[in-house]
């Protein structure tokens, strides 16, 4: 019974402090209306979050009644989130404070030829090199969120298989992490964990939404009624690894003519090389000294921007191909939202009209002004996704909370 009580309170305790964090500055009787609890458990809860400065009074609220309420916030300055993106070629790492503000994120370039072992003592160094110039001790910390680009088991944070990362099969992240560190870790799929940043920044709490990441690889995470859907074996909404050409090229998944192997960045780099050195004329090549190896995605974006034939022909043929990837996606999940968040499709003109065109024409079964397409382009949404991971555990759940104690 003492159990069930005191599991009851911490539950109060994260109505109340979700409701404090929604309204940005409100009172407590305010707080009491919105979540249906008396005012006397509010103001019994508030007083304890306010004596351990997780929220803090910030003004007077207006009131033709002559008394005045107290106003009350989160107190984002005490308990920090330290994130981190592993990614190919790259590490991203971030700390926040309790509201998801990101105070710094470090990219670190990392050789894809390094072992896990390597690549995880660099990024428990630099997540220490932060804390120490935030001055964050590791009692302040509630947890650390850890993407990864692939399978992972969410409960237990080990990593099943990158496929775009070679030897990270079976790796213990979580329980690596926890052990070097003494920080609660939270291990999860990179376009899972975007989706539930998504989720946030849509406004979308109770919607079904479908995003799909286009960077080096394509991925995706779905959201049910707000809810994270990994189905059983946490490769729910593949989509990067769907063949859209079967006679197509092996995709480092094992595959043949996955949706990655013709639409990803590193699927536009390869094909516009390809055909430079097949002898197509570019303008690409002209500012970077004529030198092949030196082109990336952010070099044929601008190309394709200021009107290069080669670069746009290629990123308008990976369009068609998203396209149709997109129009078979809606009708296997009928999603709320459908985001797509690319640099590409967003930057260049045209693109996402070649897509919207194709996904009209094939979902003929969805009305078409009920086909919500979204485009974005955020380059930390995955690093954003792992700060929300811990924000998500915060608010959600009793246990391992170190929030609430």
């Amino acid at each position: 019974m003492v159990n069930t009580t005191v599991d009851l309170r911490k539950k109060n305790t994260l109505i109340t402090l979700k409701a404090i964090m929604d309204g940005g500055s409100i009172t407590k009787a305010d707080v009491a209306a919105k979540i249906g609890l008396t005012l006397m458990t509010v103001n019994t809860i508030m007083n304890d979050l306010s004596k351990k400065d997780i929220i803090t009074d910030c003004g007077i609220a207006d009131s033709n009644s002559g008394r005045k309420a107290t106003l009350y916030t989160v107190n984002p300055s005490v308990h920090h989130i330290i994130g981190v993106d592993i990614g190919v070629g790259t590490v991203n790492i971030g700390i926040s404070d309790l509201n998801l503000n990101t105070k710094e994120a470090l990219a670190l370039d990392v050789n894809n030829s390094n072992s896990p072992e390597e690549t995880i003592n660099i990024i428990l160094k630099s997540v220490l090199e932060l804390m120490k110039t935030h001055k964050v001790k590791v009692g302040n910390v509630l947890g650390i969120g850890i993407t990864v680009p692939g399978p992972v088991n969410e409960t237990n944070g080990i990593i099943h298989f990158l496929p775009n990362l070679k030897g990270w099969d079976d790796v213990t992240l979580k329980d690596i992490f926890e052990k070097n560190l003494g920080i609660p870790v939270f291990v999860e799929k990179d376009n899972y964990a975007s989706a539930l940043y998504l989720k946030r920044r849509l406004g979308s709490a109770d919607k079904n939404v479908v995003s799909l990441t286009i960077k080096g690889g394509i991925g995706t995470g779905i959201l049910l009624k707000g809810s994270l859907y990994r189905g059983e074996n946490g490769v729910a909404g593949e989509i990067g690894h769907v063949s859209v050409d079967v006679d197509g090229p092996r995709c480092n998944c094992g595959n043949f003519g996955c949706l990655e192997v013709f639409a990803s960045d590193f699927a536009i780099v390869k094909d516009v090389k390809k055909s430079i050195k097949n002898g197509e004329k570019s303008s690409v090549l002209s500012k970077y000294d004529y030198n092949i190896e030196s082109l990336d995605i952010n070099r044929i974006i601008k190309a394709a921007a200021d009107g290069d034939e080669l670069c746009l022909d290629t990123v308008f043929k990976a369009a068609k191909y998203i396209g149709i990837a997109v129009s078979n996606a809606l009708k296997f999940y009928d999603p709320g939202y459908f985001v797509i968040n690319s640099r590409w499709i967003k930057e260049i003109d045209g693109v996402s009209r070649i897509i919207t065109d194709i996904v009209k024409e094939k979902c003929t079964l969805i009305q078409r002004d009920r086909i919500n397409l979204v485009f974005i382009y955020e380059e930390d949404v995955y690093l954003k996704g792992a700060l929300m991971l811990v924000g998500e555990h915060v608010l959600e759940n009793t246990v391992n909370n170190r929030l609430i104690g």
